[in-house]
């Protein structure tokens, strides 16, 4: 094991507001894949050459760990914080029983593993290629599972050790209901493209992937219908906390998030426009991902800018910006404005030279009367300006800290 302490780019929040932050930048690297076993302690995988990194400061300095392989890691998987699984390039499939801290070779395919799940300590399935893979002996042996589709295998989901789905190329969603010996195609052809299924539960269920679709079903994946996204950014990702809150990330630095089991998925700012390959939650506000050019984000708040809130059921008629209060403040204010219709909206803050120091808001949001509270952190005493931009609005406001 090779202790590798990395420079490190950390843009933490200096104010209550940030959405998503930096706080990793390995720029020689291409990250596909992460699972954060608890707030600070969690694994990565890339284009590391049979490496994978481990953390357990939150991603600020890693921990080099070989695998005996020289492979590119797609998927980890960790059944509970000591055991886990990682899979990638040329059918090989590695475990821990240490957190990370080592990891051994179980497996070797003939193809590419793009994803590992494991339903128990014993029972877990792995897709790749045209392959379905399946273990009953805490990964010892692997068996390839019959099955009659040509389709580039990428994403799969179970909800026991008999009932889970597997989607892929050609729109792809298959389903088995006898552990993988038999396959009922719910769908296949067309232009679909789907990268990751999610079952929340034995009936609900998620898959994403080409032009930024999300697809729900609701009865055990006899129907699936789609979402509304708000955007048309292939999505890579799905990561669901519970069946009401999840995320979908995607290319051009794209989060989307709902909170009412996809009927609105709502933008979350991110800041890059990097594609971001996978997101993993330890918990329903502490969240990571990953990107292509060596970035890891993190947020402590869902992903959501705090202190906002929707402070009536009345509609506006139109929009407005209303002057901050107390002004002057130290070292908190609030600002509100009201929208008569969704939309794609922008609050931002500026210094007296015109320089944009952080964004409070970058997202759809629904019509309303709104309150954002904004902590001035570690700015100095000056005059200030905030600024809202939607479609159809923009105006600017001065606001002043005395400290």
């Amino acid at each position: 094991m090779k202790k590798i302490l990395i420079l490190t780019i950390i843009l933490l929040p200096s104010f209550i507001s940030s959405q998503w932050f930096i706080v990793n930048h390995i720029s020689n690297y291409q990250f596909y894949s992460l699972y954060f076993t608890s707030n600070t302690v969690g694994c990565v995988g890339g284009n590391q050459n049979g490496v994978i990194f481990k953390t357990t400061d939150s991603g600020s300095n890693f921990t080099s760990v070989p695998t005996g392989t020289s492979i590119w890691f797609l998927d980890i998987f960790f059944l509970n914080q000591q055991t886990g699984y990682a899979c990638g390039q040329n059918g090989y499939i590695v475990k821990t029983t240490n957190s990370g801290s080592s990891w051994n070779v179980v497996y070797q395919a003939a193809n590419f593993m793009h994803s590992i799940r494991f339903v128990d300590q014993n029972t877990g399935y792995a897709v790749g290629f045209t392959y379905v893979y399946k273990t009953v002996n805490a990964g010892l042996t692997w068996n390839a599972m019959p099955n009659n589709y040509s389709n580039y295998l990428l994403g799969t989901s179970f909800v026991n050790t008999n009932t889970g789905y597997i989607c892929g190329d050609g729109g792809l969603i298959a389903k088995t209901t006898d552990g993988g010996f038999s396959w009922q195609t719910i769908m296949n052809g067309g232009s679909d493209y789907f990268e990751e299924i999610v079952m929340t539960n034995t009936l609900t269920g998620y898959a994403a992937g080409k032009y930024g679709r999300i697809l729900k079903t609701t009865n055990g994946g006899t129907n699936w219908f789609a979402q509304n996204t708000t955007t048309n950014d292939w999505l890579l990702d799905l990561y669901f906390i519970n069946s009401n809150s999840g995320w979908a990330c995607g290319m051009n630095g794209r989060i989307v998030y709902t909170v009412n089991g996809g009927e609105t998925w709502t933008t979350q700012y991110v800041p890059t426009i990097s594609t971001i390959r996978q997101i993993h939650f330890v918990t329903p506000d502490t969240g990571y991902a990953v990107t292509d050019n060596g970035m890891i984000l993190k947020t402590y708040n869902a992903g959501n800018p705090t202190g906002i809130t929707q402070i009536n059921s009345e509609l506006p008629s139109k929009y407005s910006l209303k002057q901050n209060y107390p002004n002057p403040f130290n070292p908190s204010t609030k600002i509100n404005f009201s929208i008569p219709k969704s939309g794609f909206v922008s609050l931002l803050i500026y210094d007296n030279l015109g320089k944009e120091l952080t964004t409070i808001i970058n997202q759809v949001i629904n019509s309303g009367n709104y309150e954002v509270n904004f902590d001035s952190g570690n700015l100095g005493s000056g005059v200030y300006y905030y600024r809202l931009i939607t479609e159809d609005f923009t105006e600017t406001k001065k606001m002043i800290i005395l400290k």
